[in-house]
Protein backbone atom coordinates (compact mmCIF):
# COMPACT_ATOMS: atom_id res chain seq x y z
CA UNK A 1 0.00 0.00 0.00
CA UNK A 2 2.88 2.57 1.10
CA UNK A 3 4.51 1.96 -2.30
CA UNK A 4 1.67 2.26 -4.38
CA UNK A 5 0.55 5.23 -2.63
CA UNK A 6 4.37 6.80 -3.39
CA UNK A 7 4.41 6.24 -6.88
CA UNK A 8 1.10 8.08 -7.18
CA UNK A 9 2.81 11.05 -5.52
CA UNK A 10 5.47 10.62 -7.86
CA UNK A 11 3.32 10.55 -10.90
CA UNK A 12 1.37 13.53 -9.78
CA UNK A 13 4.21 15.30 -9.03
CA UNK A 14 5.66 14.43 -12.49
CA UNK A 15 2.52 15.46 -13.91
CA UNK A 16 2.20 19.09 -12.46
CA UNK A 17 6.03 18.91 -14.56
CA UNK A 18 6.68 20.92 -17.92
CA UNK A 19 7.46 17.29 -18.77
CA UNK A 20 3.96 15.57 -17.89
CA UNK A 21 1.88 18.50 -18.47
CA UNK A 22 0.78 16.93 -22.04
CA UNK A 23 0.47 13.42 -20.83
CA UNK A 24 -1.76 14.99 -18.11
CA UNK A 25 -4.31 17.11 -20.33
CA UNK A 26 -3.97 14.29 -23.12
CA UNK A 27 -7.50 13.17 -22.53
CA UNK A 28 -9.09 17.04 -22.60
CA UNK A 29 -7.38 18.44 -26.08
CA UNK A 30 -6.23 17.12 -29.04
CA UNK A 31 -2.43 17.59 -29.59
CA UNK A 32 -1.09 20.38 -30.62
CA UNK A 33 -0.52 20.84 -34.79
CA UNK A 34 2.58 20.15 -36.30
CA UNK A 35 4.71 23.59 -35.76
CA UNK A 36 2.47 25.77 -33.95
CA UNK A 37 3.10 28.32 -31.61
CA UNK A 38 2.29 28.11 -28.01
CA UNK A 39 1.65 31.44 -26.22
CA UNK A 40 -0.09 31.79 -22.94
CA UNK A 41 -2.98 29.27 -22.90
CA UNK A 42 -3.39 28.94 -26.82
CA UNK A 43 -1.16 27.68 -29.87
CA UNK A 44 -0.80 29.70 -33.36
CA UNK A 45 -1.02 27.22 -35.69
CA UNK A 46 0.29 27.27 -39.64
CA UNK A 47 -0.86 30.34 -41.72
CA UNK A 48 -4.17 29.71 -44.33
CA UNK A 49 -3.34 32.07 -47.13
CA UNK A 50 -5.42 33.24 -50.39
CA UNK A 51 -3.43 35.87 -52.39
CA UNK A 52 -2.82 38.73 -50.32
CA UNK A 53 -4.86 37.63 -47.26
CA UNK A 54 -2.82 35.47 -44.65
CA UNK A 55 -5.06 34.46 -41.58
CA UNK A 56 -3.40 32.08 -38.46
CA UNK A 57 -5.77 30.35 -36.76
CA UNK A 58 -6.22 30.51 -32.82
CA UNK A 59 -6.41 27.41 -30.82
CA UNK A 60 -6.99 26.78 -27.23
CA UNK A 61 -5.03 24.38 -25.56
CA UNK A 62 -8.25 22.80 -23.76
CA UNK A 63 -11.26 22.38 -25.75
CA UNK A 64 -13.42 24.87 -25.42
CA UNK A 65 -16.94 23.43 -26.43
CA UNK A 66 -19.36 25.04 -24.60
CA UNK A 67 -22.13 26.76 -26.61
CA UNK A 68 -23.45 28.84 -24.34
CA UNK A 69 -24.71 31.96 -26.58
CA UNK A 70 -27.30 32.42 -29.27
CA UNK A 71 -25.99 34.71 -32.11
CA UNK A 72 -27.50 37.54 -33.46
CA UNK A 73 -28.21 35.96 -36.90
CA UNK A 74 -29.54 32.88 -34.97
CA UNK A 75 -32.13 34.90 -33.07
CA UNK A 76 -33.51 36.91 -36.01
CA UNK A 77 -33.92 33.67 -37.99
CA UNK A 78 -35.11 31.64 -35.38
CA UNK A 79 -37.75 34.33 -34.21
CA UNK A 80 -36.11 33.99 -30.78
CA UNK A 81 -34.44 37.17 -30.92
CA UNK A 82 -36.17 40.53 -32.22
CA UNK A 83 -34.54 44.24 -33.35
CA UNK A 84 -36.72 47.15 -33.47
CA UNK A 85 -36.55 51.37 -33.29
CA UNK A 86 -36.52 53.10 -29.93
CA UNK A 87 -40.30 54.05 -29.38
CA UNK A 88 -41.71 51.19 -31.96
CA UNK A 89 -42.71 47.34 -31.28
CA UNK A 90 -41.38 44.08 -32.60
CA UNK A 91 -43.21 43.97 -36.05
CA UNK A 92 -44.00 47.75 -36.68
CA UNK A 93 -44.03 49.16 -40.21
CA UNK A 94 -43.27 53.09 -39.42
CA UNK A 95 -43.65 55.08 -42.75
CA UNK A 96 -41.02 57.80 -41.94
CA UNK A 97 -39.23 59.58 -44.65
CA UNK A 98 -36.37 62.03 -44.45
CA UNK A 99 -32.71 62.20 -45.19
CA UNK A 100 -30.09 62.30 -41.39
CA UNK A 101 -27.78 64.76 -41.70
CA UNK A 102 -24.77 65.77 -39.04
CA UNK A 103 -26.71 67.00 -36.97
CA UNK A 104 -30.29 65.65 -36.86
CA UNK A 105 -29.79 62.32 -34.93
CA UNK A 106 -33.21 61.79 -34.28
CA UNK A 107 -36.80 61.17 -36.48
CA UNK A 108 -39.98 60.70 -34.48
CA UNK A 109 -39.94 58.36 -31.87
CA UNK A 110 -37.00 56.55 -33.10
CA UNK A 111 -33.63 56.80 -32.42
CA UNK A 112 -30.75 56.90 -34.66
CA UNK A 113 -27.93 56.07 -32.28
CA UNK A 114 -29.88 53.45 -30.05
CA UNK A 115 -32.16 50.03 -31.15
CA UNK A 116 -34.60 47.73 -28.61
CA UNK A 117 -33.65 43.98 -28.77
CA UNK A 118 -35.93 41.17 -27.25
CA UNK A 119 -34.35 37.82 -26.36
CA UNK A 120 -36.61 35.01 -26.21
CA UNK A 121 -34.58 32.24 -26.20
CA UNK A 122 -32.55 29.90 -23.84
CA UNK A 123 -29.16 31.37 -24.13
CA UNK A 124 -27.52 34.52 -23.48
CA UNK A 125 -27.86 36.54 -26.68
CA UNK A 126 -24.08 37.89 -27.82
CA UNK A 127 -23.70 41.12 -29.96
CA UNK A 128 -20.23 41.82 -31.64
CA UNK A 129 -18.68 45.39 -32.29
CA UNK A 130 -19.31 46.13 -35.66
CA UNK A 131 -21.83 43.56 -36.52
CA UNK A 132 -24.27 45.01 -38.98
CA UNK A 133 -28.04 44.87 -38.28
CA UNK A 134 -29.96 45.53 -41.67
CA UNK A 135 -33.75 47.04 -42.26
CA UNK A 136 -35.67 49.20 -39.98
CA UNK A 137 -35.33 53.05 -41.39
CA UNK A 138 -31.36 52.39 -41.90
CA UNK A 139 -28.46 49.74 -41.59
CA UNK A 140 -26.72 50.25 -37.88
CA UNK A 141 -24.05 48.32 -35.95
CA UNK A 142 -23.46 47.27 -32.97
CA UNK A 143 -21.68 49.90 -30.86
CA UNK A 144 -19.75 47.72 -28.15
CA UNK A 145 -20.13 44.27 -26.59
CA UNK A 146 -23.37 42.90 -25.51
CA UNK A 147 -23.79 39.69 -23.32
CA UNK A 148 -28.17 40.02 -23.25
CA UNK A 149 -29.50 37.40 -21.12
CA UNK A 150 -32.75 35.60 -22.02
CA UNK A 151 -36.36 36.04 -20.44
CA UNK A 152 -37.87 38.51 -23.13
CA UNK A 153 -37.05 41.91 -21.50
CA UNK A 154 -36.43 44.50 -23.98
CA UNK A 155 -32.88 45.92 -23.88
CA UNK A 156 -31.91 48.83 -25.38
CA UNK A 157 -28.39 48.82 -27.14
CA UNK A 158 -26.03 51.47 -28.21
CA UNK A 159 -25.26 51.28 -32.54
CA UNK A 160 -24.05 53.24 -34.78
CA UNK A 161 -25.73 54.63 -38.44
CA UNK A 162 -23.89 52.86 -41.66
CA UNK A 163 -26.34 53.86 -44.02
CA UNK A 164 -26.23 57.67 -44.05
CA UNK A 165 -28.65 58.23 -47.29
CA UNK A 166 -31.67 56.56 -45.62
CA UNK A 167 -34.30 57.32 -42.76
CA UNK A 168 -37.36 55.19 -44.08
CA UNK A 169 -38.53 51.59 -43.15
CA UNK A 170 -37.30 49.14 -45.08
CA UNK A 171 -38.57 45.86 -43.52
CA UNK A 172 -37.85 44.02 -40.50
CA UNK A 173 -33.74 44.12 -39.12
CA UNK A 174 -31.75 41.09 -40.65
CA UNK A 175 -28.17 39.79 -39.21
CA UNK A 176 -26.58 38.75 -42.55
CA UNK A 177 -24.78 41.28 -44.06
CA UNK A 178 -21.79 40.78 -42.06
CA UNK A 179 -19.29 42.90 -40.08
CA UNK A 180 -17.58 46.30 -40.44
CA UNK A 181 -14.12 46.18 -42.12
CA UNK A 182 -11.10 47.13 -39.88
CA UNK A 183 -11.07 50.80 -40.44
CA UNK A 184 -15.28 50.67 -39.22
CA UNK A 185 -14.58 48.34 -36.27
CA UNK A 186 -11.76 50.79 -35.27
CA UNK A 187 -13.88 53.52 -35.37
CA UNK A 188 -16.62 51.72 -33.58
CA UNK A 189 -14.82 50.22 -30.24
CA UNK A 190 -13.04 53.74 -29.95
CA UNK A 191 -16.34 55.27 -29.47
CA UNK A 192 -15.42 58.26 -31.14
CA UNK A 193 -19.32 59.19 -32.47
CA UNK A 194 -21.42 58.72 -34.99
CA UNK A 195 -19.73 61.55 -37.55
CA UNK A 196 -16.29 59.32 -37.40
CA UNK A 197 -18.20 56.31 -38.37
CA UNK A 198 -19.71 57.98 -41.24
CA UNK A 199 -16.10 59.27 -42.53
CA UNK A 200 -15.41 55.47 -42.07
CA UNK A 201 -17.99 53.87 -44.65
CA UNK A 202 -17.51 56.55 -47.49
CA UNK A 203 -14.18 56.81 -47.26
CA UNK A 204 -14.25 52.20 -47.55
CA UNK A 205 -17.15 52.40 -50.02
CA UNK A 206 -14.57 54.94 -52.14
CA UNK A 207 -11.83 52.40 -51.50
CA UNK A 208 -13.42 49.67 -52.43
CA UNK A 209 -15.58 51.45 -55.39
CA UNK A 210 -19.05 50.39 -53.73
CA UNK A 211 -22.23 51.68 -55.65
CA UNK A 212 -24.93 52.94 -53.21
CA UNK A 213 -27.75 55.78 -53.49
CA UNK A 214 -27.82 55.77 -49.51
CA UNK A 215 -24.03 55.75 -48.55
CA UNK A 216 -24.47 52.22 -47.31
CA UNK A 217 -21.82 50.12 -45.91
CA UNK A 218 -23.65 47.25 -47.13
CA UNK A 219 -23.21 47.50 -50.78
CA UNK A 220 -19.52 46.28 -50.24
CA UNK A 221 -21.95 42.54 -49.44
CA UNK A 222 -24.82 43.03 -52.24
CA UNK A 223 -22.14 44.25 -55.20
CA UNK A 224 -21.59 41.59 -57.71
CA UNK A 225 -18.20 42.71 -58.79
CA UNK A 226 -17.22 43.27 -55.17
CA UNK A 227 -18.88 40.25 -53.58
CA UNK A 228 -17.34 38.01 -56.66
CA UNK A 229 -14.21 39.09 -55.31
CA UNK A 230 -14.57 38.54 -51.56
CA UNK A 231 -16.20 35.11 -52.38
CA UNK A 232 -12.79 33.99 -53.93
CA UNK A 233 -10.84 34.88 -50.33
CA UNK A 234 -14.27 32.84 -48.75
CA UNK A 235 -13.81 29.83 -50.52
CA UNK A 236 -10.05 29.31 -49.79
CA UNK A 237 -9.91 30.39 -46.20
CA UNK A 238 -13.13 29.80 -44.47
CA UNK A 239 -13.34 26.34 -43.78
CA UNK A 240 -10.02 25.13 -43.32
CA UNK A 241 -9.98 27.92 -40.56
CA UNK A 242 -13.05 27.02 -38.86
CA UNK A 243 -12.31 23.21 -38.89
CA UNK A 244 -9.09 23.96 -37.04
CA UNK A 245 -8.91 21.73 -34.64
CA UNK A 246 -10.12 23.77 -30.49
CA UNK A 247 -10.01 26.95 -33.49
CA UNK A 248 -10.94 29.81 -30.63
CA UNK A 249 -9.78 32.74 -33.08
CA UNK A 250 -8.01 34.61 -35.72
CA UNK A 251 -4.63 36.71 -36.62
CA UNK A 252 -5.43 38.43 -39.87
CA UNK A 253 -2.87 39.88 -42.45
CA UNK A 254 -3.57 41.92 -45.62
CA UNK A 255 -0.01 41.81 -47.55
CA UNK A 256 2.84 42.12 -45.54
CA UNK A 257 1.14 43.35 -42.45
CA UNK A 258 -0.35 41.93 -39.48
CA UNK A 259 -3.86 43.99 -39.16
CA UNK A 260 -5.96 42.17 -36.33
CA UNK A 261 -6.79 39.37 -34.26
CA UNK A 262 -9.90 38.51 -32.73
CA UNK A 263 -10.17 35.35 -29.84
CA UNK A 264 -13.09 34.36 -28.50
CA UNK A 265 -13.79 32.44 -24.81
CA UNK A 266 -15.20 28.63 -27.84
CA UNK A 267 -14.98 27.31 -30.49
CA UNK A 268 -18.56 27.22 -30.90
CA UNK A 269 -18.91 31.13 -30.74
CA UNK A 270 -15.81 31.95 -32.99
CA UNK A 271 -17.25 29.48 -35.90
CA UNK A 272 -20.71 31.50 -35.64
CA UNK A 273 -19.48 35.00 -36.12
CA UNK A 274 -16.41 33.66 -38.31
CA UNK A 275 -18.03 34.12 -41.35
CA UNK A 276 -19.08 37.76 -40.81
CA UNK A 277 -15.33 38.46 -39.68
CA UNK A 278 -13.79 36.58 -42.65
CA UNK A 279 -16.06 39.13 -45.19
CA UNK A 280 -14.66 42.24 -43.39
CA UNK A 281 -11.34 40.86 -43.90
CA UNK A 282 -11.32 39.48 -47.21
CA UNK A 283 -13.22 43.11 -48.38
CA UNK A 284 -9.97 44.95 -46.94
CA UNK A 285 -7.63 42.69 -49.04
CA UNK A 286 -9.86 43.23 -52.05
CA UNK A 287 -9.38 47.35 -51.32
CA UNK A 288 -5.52 46.54 -51.27
CA UNK A 289 -5.03 44.68 -54.46
CA UNK A 290 -7.16 47.03 -55.98
CA UNK A 291 -4.29 49.66 -54.65
CA UNK A 292 -1.81 47.07 -56.59
CA UNK A 293 0.07 46.66 -53.51
CA UNK A 294 3.36 44.74 -54.37
CA UNK A 295 2.77 41.56 -55.13
CA UNK A 296 5.42 39.62 -54.16
CA UNK A 297 5.48 40.82 -50.57
CA UNK A 298 6.81 38.85 -48.02
CA UNK A 299 3.83 37.02 -46.16
CA UNK A 300 4.08 37.24 -42.39
CA UNK A 301 5.33 34.23 -40.67
CA UNK A 302 4.22 32.00 -37.13
CA UNK A 303 6.80 34.28 -35.27
CA UNK A 304 5.39 37.71 -36.81
CA UNK A 305 1.78 36.42 -35.42
CA UNK A 306 3.34 35.12 -32.12
CA UNK A 307 4.66 39.15 -31.85
CA UNK A 308 1.25 40.42 -32.48
CA UNK A 309 0.01 38.24 -30.30
CA UNK A 310 1.65 39.21 -27.23
CA UNK A 311 1.75 42.71 -27.76
CA UNK A 312 -2.06 42.52 -27.83
CA UNK A 313 -1.68 40.37 -24.81
CA UNK A 314 0.78 42.68 -22.57
CA UNK A 315 0.07 46.21 -24.03
CA UNK A 316 -0.43 48.38 -21.00
CA UNK A 317 -4.36 48.60 -19.87
CA UNK A 318 -5.97 52.16 -20.55
CA UNK A 319 -9.03 51.86 -19.33
CA UNK A 320 -11.67 49.38 -17.36
CA UNK A 321 -15.38 49.58 -17.93
CA UNK A 322 -18.18 47.39 -16.78
CA UNK A 323 -21.29 47.46 -18.87
CA UNK A 324 -25.93 47.15 -17.54
CA UNK A 325 -25.31 43.70 -18.27
CA UNK A 326 -21.83 42.89 -16.30
CA UNK A 327 -19.47 42.68 -19.45
CA UNK A 328 -15.90 43.51 -18.16
CA UNK A 329 -14.41 45.69 -20.98
CA UNK A 330 -10.52 46.31 -21.34
CA UNK A 331 -8.90 48.32 -23.26
CA UNK A 332 -5.39 47.65 -23.52
CA UNK A 333 -2.73 50.43 -26.29
CA UNK A 334 0.96 49.91 -27.08
CA UNK A 335 3.03 52.04 -29.87
CA UNK A 336 1.97 49.50 -32.37
CA UNK A 337 -1.42 48.27 -31.45
CA UNK A 338 -4.65 48.88 -29.69
CA UNK A 339 -6.74 46.32 -28.51
CA UNK A 340 -10.16 45.16 -26.50
CA UNK A 341 -11.14 42.04 -24.11
CA UNK A 342 -14.38 41.87 -23.10
CA UNK A 343 -15.52 39.44 -20.26
CA UNK A 344 -18.55 38.62 -17.97
CA UNK A 345 -18.18 39.51 -14.28
CA UNK A 346 -19.51 36.60 -12.42
CA UNK A 347 -20.19 35.83 -8.87
CA UNK A 348 -17.42 36.05 -6.65
CA UNK A 349 -14.94 37.39 -9.65
CA UNK A 350 -13.42 40.70 -9.40
CA UNK A 351 -14.34 43.75 -12.31
CA UNK A 352 -10.44 43.27 -12.72
CA UNK A 353 -11.24 40.02 -14.68
CA UNK A 354 -10.49 39.90 -18.13
CA UNK A 355 -7.06 39.36 -19.49
CA UNK A 356 -6.94 39.40 -23.46
CA UNK A 357 -8.10 36.32 -24.78
CA UNK A 358 -9.76 34.89 -21.22
CA UNK A 359 -13.19 36.26 -21.76
CA UNK A 360 -16.04 36.06 -24.00
CA UNK A 361 -13.72 37.90 -26.98
CA UNK A 362 -11.08 40.31 -27.50
CA UNK A 363 -9.75 41.79 -30.47
CA UNK A 364 -6.38 43.70 -31.58
CA UNK A 365 -6.13 46.32 -34.30
CA UNK A 366 -2.47 47.36 -35.87
CA UNK A 367 -2.54 51.27 -35.62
Amino acid sequence: MRRMIACALALAVWTASDGGWAVAQHRQREAPPAKAVPVGDFFIAQPVRCKNLTVFPVLSRTPKNEDRYITLEEGLKSGKVSVFEVGGQPGENPQVQGRQTGNQLRGGAADVNRLMVLNRSIKSLYLMPGEIICGGKQDRCVAKEYVIAPGGKPVKIEVYCVEHGRWAFRGAFAGKAGNLNKAGRVAVQGGKGQQEVWDSVGKSNAASGARTSTDAFTANYTDPKILKLIDSYVRDIERPVAESPQVVGAIVAVGERIEVVDVFGSTPLFQKVWPKLLKGYALDAVVAARKKTAKHAQAPTLKDAEKFFQTAMKADVQRKTVGKDGLVVTKRESKDLISYSASEKTRGTPAAMGGFGGGVHSSGYAK
